[in-house]
């Protein structure tokens, strides 16, 4: 598994690479969070076999949580 984002201008382009596939998911900064027109990790991944065990943790770890708080780092770049 690899897992990369990139942040640019209050944009974030995740990249996930799990079991030879690429999955993305681009996710914008907004006045109330952030949003994305794009599924979610464990969305894309419904159907590839995994348990509800694992795509609740890709959930938990990375759809939920991660993207939402680099971008509010990435933010003090700018300050």
């Amino acid at each position: 598994m690899k897992y990369s984002v990139e942040i640019k201008n209050g944009i974030a382009k995740e990249i996930l690479v799990f079991k030879g596939k690429e999955y993305v998911r681009t996710t914008k900064k907004t006045d109330f969070g952030s949003s994305s027109d794009d599924l979610d990790f464990c969305e894309q991944l419904e159907n590839e076999g995994l348990t509800d065990d694992v795509l609740d943790e890709m959930y938990d770890k990375l759809d939920g949580f991660l993207v939402d708080s680099l971008l509010t780092i990435a933010e003090s770049e700018g300050k």
